[in-house]
């Protein structure tokens, strides 16, 4: 176990184990650990998030959680990251071969690795099983005694909900613990940790100078230099969640943006489709006034789903008619969608030129969204700039639908369209369809009564074709 003070000291966990061959390996192991770490480390809340500054050891104290946890006999330690690559590159480096002049966490023979099936077994202890999201597969039906996540800003609200229903053995802490560098004030890890102010959640932040073990000249030459003005000083080296300085979008106002526009009927319907399926299928449903004003009227966001997924969706809002602007990437998904007669549009990709479409139409204040497309909003609050100010390619699906929509309605081809308007006799016949579909004969007759309409829908076997 660890005890607090100047140093955390790793004791051997099988100092009892009769296994002679394997109990050699277990001497007592000294690991300084600095008050965050500390505190990171016996913390008994629920959830746990450590946010730190670029190396401020948040992957080796939690590998160190791990090594405790997979200690504990018949427990399951759930070890993760977005996508396992990156979690086979840097934490379970950590973890079973060392980083720099650093010890491996786990030392040799003090268990077994098995690559394929992605889990390591501990000497008469328990199991730490290695997940990635990008394979929700592998993730299996565990019954996890704890739960760790490296670099949780790269992971959605979606995943994070789902770890929780995995931490329900008994065995372990059954704490849900992450380590991060800190994102915006948009993103969903710092509602719940920091704005919600939930009883069962803690955070805490590790400052990198709280490092001793990090070159002097790397914080100084690196580190700072990195820091143009105090917000990103905060955010690089003090471990502090930030405002909007870095954000693609900073016009953007919830507030000013978000809200629910009662509107019959739009000149135009689109469908912008940003296609994943490792990551997030994402669908903006929007309509378009004359004057090319976007109202987001609905979303569509899931990882992982078929084609068919999205044609069911669809249906939804065929009866608009939509113009669907798709990925380029997608040619295959676009070729299915003109076979089942969608009018299909190739979207222009150009990044810096669509970005600049869309701050150029939050600034005119000609784009809306309704208050239920949360994906949209977060994602929006969340989109960020790299240090040479390209966005992050993290929580991007809708915001690429965006720009996507924003470049085809600035382009030549909207300006020779005709507008989709709807007659009175379009939506007559369009509802007493739905009425039929839906076995609601009471409420035809009524709604014919109404209108004093004779037309052919009354008739329910005209109406199937």
């Amino acid at each position: 176990m660890v005890s607090e003070g100047k140093y955390g000291i790793l004791k051997d966990p099988y100092r009892n184990n009769k296994d002679k061959n394997a109990s050699r390996y277990f001497k007592s192991r000294h690991i300084n650990l600095y008050p965050s770490q500390l505190k990171f480390l016996f913390s008994t809340k629920p959830e746990v998030l450590m946010s730190g500054g670029f190396g401020a050891g948040k992957t080796l104290v939690l590998c160190l959680k791990a090594a405790i946890e997979g200690c504990k006999p018949g427990n399951i330690v759930m070890l993760c990251r977005k996508q396992y690559t990156d979690l086979e590159a840097t934490t379970l480096r950590t973890l079973i071969e060392g980083d720099g002049k650093s010890k491996p966490i786990l030392s040799y023979g003090c268990y077994r690795y098995s690559k394929a099936e992605r889990r390591i077994d501990l000497l008469n202890g328990g199991t730490i099983m290695l997940v990635g999201f990008d394979d929700p597969m592998k993730m299996g039906s565990y019954n996890a005694g704890c739960v760790l996540v490296d670099e949780a800003w790269q992971i959605d609200e979606k995943e994070y909900n789902a770890l929780g229903k995995r931490c329900r053995n008994d065995v372990g802490c059954r704490q849900i613990m992450l380590v991060t560098n800190p994102s915006t004030y948009g993103h969903f890890l710092y509602r719940k940790f920091y704005s919600e102010r939930i009883d069962t959640c803690e955070a805490i932040e590790a400052c990198s100078e709280e490092n001793v073990y990090l070159p002097k000249d790397y914080i100084e030459n690196h580190l700072k230099k990195q820091a143009n003005n105090q917000q990103e000083y905060d955010n690089i080296l003090m471990g502090k969640w930030v405002a909007q300085g870095k954000l693609v979008y900073p016009q953007w106002n919830n507030q000013k943006f978000t809200r629910h526009i009662d509107v019959p009927n739009y000149p135009y319907y689109y469908v912008s489709i940003d296609y994943g399926y490792t990551n997030q299928m994402a669908l903006l449903f929007v309509g378009v006034d004359e004057d090319n004003r976007i109202h987001i009227l609905d979303e569509f966001y899931q990882s992982h789903c078929l084609h068919n997924d999205v044609f069911i969706k669809l249906k939804d809002w065929e009866d608009k008619s939509p113009t669907i602007i798709i990925d380029p990437s997608a040619a295959m998904f676009a070729a299915e969608l003109q076979e089942r007669e969608y009018e299909v549009i190739k979207a222009d990709n150009n990044i810096p030129v669509g970005v600049g479409r869309v701050r150029n139409m939050i600034s005119n204040e000609k784009i809306t969204v309704e208050p239920h497309c949360k994906n949209f909003l977060n994602e929006m609050n969340g989109y960020t700039l790299e240090s040479d100010g390209k966005p992050v390619k993290i929580h991007d699906h809708l915001m690429d639908g965006l720009r996507y929509l924003c470049n085809y309605l600035q382009s030549p081809e909207m300006n020779m369209r005709t507008p989709k308007l709807y007659s009175y006799e379009d939506w007559s016949s369009k509802e007493q369809k739905r009425l039929i579909k839906e076995g609601k004969i009471e409420e035809l007759i009524k709604f014919r009564k109404e209108i004093g309409d004779n037309n052919v829908w009354f008739n329910p076997m005209v109406a199937e074709n």
